[in-house]
Formats: C-alpha cells, sequence, structure tokens
C-alpha cells in the first residue's frame, strides 16, 4: 500500500497448487521411514487459502480488479542448460533445508541418499512425474492466482468514496 501511488496497480502472482509439494512429502515421509515430518522450509502455498490473497488486499486499502488461476507443467529434464540433478533439485527445493538438518544432526546421516532413492521411485511410479515421447522429465498441473488490485485514491482525511 505504502508504495504504490493512489490509484497505482499491483500485479501478483502465488501459487494455488505446486506439484513440486507432492513429491516433496512423498520424498520427506520416506526419509523419516515412519516418523513425524517435519514442518517445510519453504511453504509456497501459503497463501493458497481460499480468499487469502483478496483478504490480504482488502485489508491494505485496495480493491480487487481480477483474479485468474492458470495452470502449467514443469519441464524437470531435456533442456540444455538443465544438470543431471536438476529435477531432483526442483523435487526437493521445499525440503532441502530439512535434509541438510537431519544429515547435519546425524538423525539420518543419508538423508540425500534416501531422497535420490525416493525420487528414482516416484519417477518410476510416474504418478506426480510423467515423461513425454521424448523421455522428457514433466511434473503439474501447478496451479497459480494472478490477482490484480488498484490503490484507492485518498485525500487528507483518508480514503475518498466513490
Amino acid at each position: 500500500h505504502r508504495v504504490l501511488k493512489p490509484g497505482g496497480s499491483l500485479v501478483m502472482a502465488v501459487w494455488d497448487s505446486l506439484s513440486v509439494e507432492h513429491m516433496s512429502d512423498e520424498i520427506m515421509a520416506a526419509v523419516m521411514k515412519g516418523n513425524p515430518l517435519p514442518p517445510r522450509a519453504v511453504d509456497y502455498l501459503s497463501l493458497a487459502r481460499p480468499h487469502a490473497v483478496e483478504k490480504l488486499i482488502e485489508g491494505s486499502n485496495m480493491s480487487v480488479i481480477k483474479i485468474d488461476h492458470e495452470e502449467f507443467p514443469f519441464q524437470l529434464s531435456g533442456l540444455d542448460h538443465q544438470t543431471d540433478d536438476f529435477a531432483f533439485n526442483v523435487a526437493t527445493i521445499p525440503i532441502h533445508q530439512n535434509l541438510l538438518d537431519l544429515e547435519k544432526s546425524g538423525e539420518n546421516p543419508n538423508a540425500f541418499r534416501d531422497a535420490h532413492d525416493a525420487f528414482k521411485k516416484i519417477v518410476d511410479e510416474g504418478i506426480l512425474v510423467h515423461k513425454d515421447s521424448k523421455g522428457h522429465l514433466f511434473t503439474g498441473p501447478n496451479r497459480f492466482k494472478l490477482a490484480i488490485a488498484r490503490r484507492q485514491f485518498e485525500d487528507a482525511d483518508g480514503v475518498l468514496e466513490k
């Protein structure tokens, strides 16, 4: 609100559903071997609750102009710039710090090896990850919400009523 001029527009995108989170949950469950899962180090879905974005916008004296939802897959392999571990690295972004902590603490000194094994199993199952005709890995759909908002015009006494 403070960085926008009165009448200024805000465009923001937040995740509604992210296939990487489902994969990281499966991987972490395998790494933890039946023990309770630690909270994710990164929560990409913190604004995915219904109307969370709209409430945040309206609570900042802005008006929601438009909300839209879009979906797309992530390509995890087959691009020139990707390393061999790219797909695994993407799948473990939400739990990377957890894996480091498990190894550092000694609770599971093989956390990354176990995570690699679990990821390979996910790829082999073909449910959360699929291969195209060329053998390239994809995951998704990933869904995001696009919000467009506008800061209200104000006078010396506050917000101007329309």
